[in-house]
């Protein structure tokens, strides 16, 4: 898989060198660019420590710090349940659904 369809973002799926899934960069139909990077590959079934950053608007910056607990039911399905922290300490929890094609 290439690409990712996360709610409201639509990106590219990055490996590394064993083909493991170790983030993802992409923008969103409000004008928020986006990369998450995790702290190890993208492991099904377990928490994930990633870091993001982007640009609302193109133009204002944000980071933060996120970990989520990643269910892979098959290749390309991604469940996540978890919370982000952003640099203004505003927690985020959140549960979504991911397609990579």
């Amino acid at each position: 898989s290439n690409f990712i369809f996360y709610p409201g973002l639509y990106g590219k799926v990055i490996y590394n060198e064993n083909g493991e899934i170790t983030g993802f960069d992409g923008a969103n139909l409000i004008l928020v660019e986006a990369n998450l990077h995790f702290k190890e590959p993208l492991k099904p079934n377990q928490l994930n420590v990633y870091t993001f950053d982007g640009r609302v608007l193109f133009i204002i910056p944000f980071f933060g710090i996120g970990a989520d607990y990643v269910l892979m039911p098959t290749d390309n399905i991604l469940i996540w349940a978890g919370g982000t922290l952003t640099y203004y300490f505003l927690p985020s929890p959140h549960l979504s659904f991911s397609i990579l094609f």
